[in-house]
């Protein structure tokens, strides 16, 4: 009998036809067989689906490479990934956007740590639009703040026991962005067992057409949003809670750093008002707000 692959990688594509071969190249070079590869089109409106299909017959003579093909026609990056989840057949899964490159041995590396662990996490480069390299904050013994201030389960920068994903709902397809920070929380609130790996594991191309783009103001309302679902699950965490704040008044100063005035008045009104925290610490999430919207880096080290 054949041996049943450990793990999937799901991969999102949405209008990627000159950038998705580069990623799933990546993968396939993984050392690691079998290994399954779920590709969801996104009703992509250029060529990329028949670029994949194309790709995929390149690789019939991979035995040990199991590939399919499947189609979400309704939008969203979270969506297409719920669909791919829902096809997943094996013990873990790794999802992985179109524009990216897997490094090598990243797959082989987590699954040898991974006996008892729900998820495993590693790394990951940034390369940005002006071609500057620099590694994502990766702070493995405070995962939660981690995430939190700097998105430590980015969508690509982990792998995830299926089963232990879906127990906390998968992907919800509802939401257009910041999609994987708020999984990243409901899989944290659910206590992981969890290995981080001293490496980086994905290498990420900021590409001006993505779901974050490189304005927020293009999507305003949307980010409160979600930080508004995320305070939801937390009512009795006041931790968690004061992290939110930050996050809200960050978002209102990156709103008028971008001269986008109103937004960022009425956000940060909102911040100060939902803020649970003293008095006093209202005065310094004010302090902050200026700091960041003068320029300022890095505010959240100065909160909590």
């Amino acid at each position: 009998m054949a041996k049943k692959a450990s793990i999937t990688v799901v991969v999102p594509v949405y209008n990627r036809e000159h950038l998705v071969t580069r990623t799933l190249d990546s993968i396939a070079a993984q050392d690691i067989r079998p290994l399954s590869l779920i590709v969801v089109d996104n009703n992509s409106t250029d060529h990329s689906l028949e670029t994949v299909r194309q790709w995929a017959d390149s690789r019939a003579g991979d035995s040990n490479l199991d590939i399919r093909i499947l189609s979400e026609p309704r939008p969203g990056a979270a969506r297409a990934r719920q669909t791919g989840l829902e096809h997943v057949e094996t013990e873990w899964v790794q999802f992985f956007d179109s524009d990216d490159v897997m490094a090598p041995g990243i797959l082989s590396d987590a699954l040898r740590h991974s006996a008892d662990a729900d998820l495993v996490c590693w790394m990951r480069e940034q390369i940005s639009l002006s071609g500057r390299h620099s590694y994502n904050p990766y702070r493995p013994d405070d995962i939660l703040r981690c995430h939190l201030y700097n998105g430590m389960l980015f969508t690509e920068a982990y792998m995830v026991r299926t089963d232990f994903i879906k127990s906390v709902g998968g992907w919800n397809s509802d939401i257009r962005v910041w999609d994987d920070w708020e999984l990243g929380l409901r899989l944290l609130l659910a206590s992981p067992r969890y290995v981080a790996l001293d490496r980086s594991g994905t290498t990420v191309y900021s590409q001006a057409e993505s779901i974050t783009g490189t304005s927020f103001s293009a999507k305003e309302g949307q980010w409160e949003r979600i930080i508004d679902m995320m305070e939801s699950y937390v009512p009795n965490r006041p931790d968690i809670r004061a992290m939110l704040d930050y996050r809200r008044v960050n978002l209102a100063a990156l709103y008028i750093r971008e001269g986008n005035r109103p937004a960022s008045r009425r956000l940060f009104k909102q911040a100060i008002d939902k803020a649970s925290c003293p008095a006093l610490a209202k005065l310094w999430l004010r302090v902050l707000y200026a700091y960041t919207a003068a320029g300022g880096r890095g505010a959240y080290r100065l909160w909590r």
